[in-house]
């Protein structure tokens, strides 16, 4: 960090981008909040190695930190073959211990394709639309 702070402002190219990145990846399982158990199917190999978005791959969940001229935090959750009592439980969770909004229109479910792939649908989640309504009380 001091490293950056001597180099701030870094010059940046025609895009924006500044020549010194850091960046750090953290995967991480998500656990049911009621059994404090790890939900099943977090398993990259489950998917074939499929990924959703560059270097993420469906069955894993992942925390990145980047360092630039900013610093940015991206989240991706993977909540294989949820049932909507286990969905229910896990997101209103995760939003009262998250610094920021989920929000309902952002979620896709991933089904398997005749090829060996997997193709995306968006779902809609009306607990978060109605601000988390009924959602467990923080411990």
């Amino acid at each position: 960090l001091d490293f950056l702070d001597e180099i701030d402002p870094q010059p940046t190219n025609r895009y924006g981008l500044a020549p010194v990145w850091f960046t750090a990846k953290f995967d991480f399982r998500l656990l049911d909040p009621l059994t404090g158990r790890a939900i099943p199917g977090q398993d990259r190999e489950r998917y074939g190695g499929v990924e959703y978005e560059w270097g993420v791959p469906l069955g894993t969940s992942r925390l990145r930190l980047i360092l630039h001229n900013r610093a940015l935090v991206a989240i991706e959750l993977c909540i294989p073959n949820v049932e909507d009592a286990l969905l229910a439980r896990i997101v209103p969770f995760l939003q009262q211990r998250l610094p920021f909004k989920f929000s309902a229109k952002q979620w896709r479910a991933w089904t398997p394709t005749k090829t060996g792939s997997f193709r995306s649908r968006r779902r809609f989640l009306p607990a978060l639309a109605s601000d988390n309504q009924g959602a467990p009380p923080l411990p």
